[in-house]
């Protein structure tokens, strides 16, 4: 098995896929996509759209591993063949966007009490 990598619509899309012979011919057949981010390089530096990536691609990778598709050695060298080309974010930048997005709740939550604080009852 590797990943196939297709650029669609100015989207990087990981795509699981493992070789086989069909008559003689090799065939490649899709075990299932994995992930994808925007091909700019601003989105591949990013940590919010890095750590957006590798969620969804280890979600996917836990349900093809559960269903019996990979093993955890096929998992691991995915995820270090998908390290070469989106970097995973590190502790400190996964602390950061855990904090900013407690952060967004917080303030989304103030904005729904302000809001029902603002109507009556009649």
């Amino acid at each position: 098995m590797y990943v196939r990598w297709n650029k669609v619509k100015g989207r990087l899309c990981a795509v699981l896929v493992r070789s086989a012979r069909v008559n003689g011919q090799p065939r490649q057949k899709i075990v299932g996509y994995l992930a994808s981010i925007h091909d700019a390089e601003y989105f591949l530096q990013h940590p919010q759209y890095r750590y957006d990536f590798w969620v969804r691609l280890r979600e996917h990778l836990d349900r093809f591993q559960q269903y019996g598709e990979i093993d955890a050695a096929t998992r691991h060298a995915v995820e270090d063949r998908v390290a070469r080309t989106v970097r995973p974010i590190t502790a400190a930048e996964a602390a950061a966007e855990a904090a900013a997005e407690a952060a967004e709740d917080e303030r989304e939550l103030a904005r729904w009490r302000a809001e029902i604080d603002g109507c009556k009852v009649l």
